[in-house]
């Protein structure tokens, strides 16, 4: 494997351990997760409202299995297998950070930037991914037979 290659699997690779991290610590530790995201005393989701179970294991479980598909576009890496991983990822982050971006208020100091900025790194990430997908053609798409 070409240095290249390595380096262009970069974004997918963050994307697919980013996504596993935080659906292993939600489905772990779903109230931890809940009063202590992101860490170092920043509380990004208890700021939106009441506790909820449901509604964070739900979360834990569609971030492992974006963070799933990530790593194995990241280890699988086709053309079709990246951009499938990445627009997954580029579509829940433009909603995700359309929520957050008219809810900025929920949140004091720093906060107010730096939770949308992050949201914004996903999608960054997800683009980048998305142009670094190897080359490939729509017709070895379709027959399965890409590498």
């Amino acid at each position: 494997m070409r240095s290249t290659s390595l380096v262009r699997r970069i974004p997918v690779a963050i994307l697919g351990l980013t996504g596993s991290q935080l659906g292993v610590w939600i489905q772990a530790a779903p109230r931890h997760f809940f009063d202590e995201f992101p860490g170092a005393g920043h509380r990004w989701v208890s700021a939106f409202g009441p506790y909820n179970e449901h509604l964070l294991r739900d979360f834990g479980a569609m971030n492992l299995a974006l963070g799933a598909v990530a790593l194995v576009a990241t280890f699988w890496f086709t053309r079709t297998m990246v951009r499938v991983a990445c627009g997954a990822w580029f579509i829940f982050g433009v909603q995700h950070l359309a929520y957050h971006a008219m809810h900025v208020d929920m949140l004091d100091g720093v906060d107010r930037w730096a939770s949308p900025f992050a949201l914004v790194f996903v999608l960054v990430l997800a683009v980048l991914g998305w142009c670094a997908a190897p080359p490939g053609t729509r017709a070895t798409a379709l027959a399965g037979s890409e590498t």
